[in-house]
C-alpha cells in the first residue's frame, strides 16, 4: 500500500509537471494577428484569396499562431524593396508552402515549409519583392510552378525618406523588441531571431532629434 502511494504521489507530481510544462510553452507562442485585409490573386486560372502583410509588424508575425489555413487562402508579404529573402516558421502551426516572387509577379522560388521548422528556407535569388505563403502542396496541386506569373499583386509601398529612416534608427536604438523584449545594441536595428522587427543594418544615433519633431514624422501631422 506505502509503495502505491508513492507511486501515485510520483505520477501525480510528473503530471503536475507537464501541465504546467505545456501552459508555459503554449504561453511563449506569438499569438495570432487579427485577420488582415485581403485580395484575390490569379495564377493563370487558379485564384487564391491572400491577406496582405505590407507592414513590418505584420510580415513579423504572419501565420504564426494560426491553427489552420484553408484551401485556396494565403498571406502575400510585401517589401518595399527588391532582396533575398529567408521565411522559417517559429511559432508556426501550420504546414505551408511559400513562393518567392519578383517585382513583374514572376515566380522565382517555391519552397516547402514544416511546422515550428526554425530553419530559415533561404532564396537563391536577390530581386524578390513578394511571397506567397498557402498551405502545403497548394502550388503542385495546382500545377503552379516556378516561371508562373501571379496577378493582381499590389504595388509595393513607397520607399520611406531619409527623414523617415533617420527617425526610425532613433526610435529603434531606445525602444525594445516589441515581441521578445529584448533591448536593442549600440550597433544595430532592434533585431531578435524570435521577432526580426526591424532590419540588421548598421544604426546612426542622432541625438539631436528633438521628441516633438521624432513623433511628427512617425505618426504624421496631428
Amino acid at each position: 500500500m506505502h509503495c502505491s502511494a508513492r507511486v501515485l504521489r510520483k505520477s501525480a507530481l510528473i503530471l503536475v509537471a507537464l501541465c504546467q510544462f505545456c501552459a508555459s510553452w503554449s504561453a511563449a507562442r506569438t499569438p495570432p494577428q487579427e485577420i488582415l485585409p485581403t485580395i484575390t490573386l490569379r495564377i493563370g486560372t487558379v485564384a487564391v484569396e491572400a491577406e496582405v502583410a505590407d507592414e513590418i509588424d505584420e510580415r513579423t508575425i504572419g501565420l504564426m499562431g494560426r491553427e489552420v489555413l484553408a484551401d485556396g487562402k494565403g498571406m502575400l508579404f510585401v517589401f518595399r524593396e527588391p532582396q533575398a529573402m529567408n521565411f522559417w516558421m517559429r511559432d508556426t502551426l501550420v504546414p505551408l508552402s511559400i513562393a518567392y516572387i519578383n517585382a513583374a509577379g514572376v515566380i522565382r522560388e517555391i519552397h516547402e515549409l514544416k511546422p515550428l521548422d526554425e530553419t530559415a528556407a533561404q532564396s537563391a535569388f536577390r530581386d524578390l519583392v513578394y511571397a506567397l505563403e498557402v498551405p502545403q502542396g497548394w502550388f503542385q496541386r495546382n500545377k503552379i510552378l516556378p516561371g508562373d506569373r501571379i496577378l493582381g499583386l499590389p504595388a509595393p509601398p513607397t520607399a520611406q525618406p531619409d527623414c523617415f529612416r533617420q527617425a526610425h534608427a532613433a526610435y529603434c536604438a531606445n525602444t525594445p523588441c516589441f515581441l521578445c523584449k529584448k533591448p536593442p545594441t549600440a550597433h544595430t536595428w532592434t533585431f531578435c531571431r524570435k521577432s526580426m522587427c526591424c532590419f540588421q543594418r548598421p544604426i546612426l544615433r542622432f541625438s539631436a532629434l528633438k521628441p516633438t519633431w521624432l513623433n511628427h514624422v512617425l505618426t504624421g501631422p496631428r
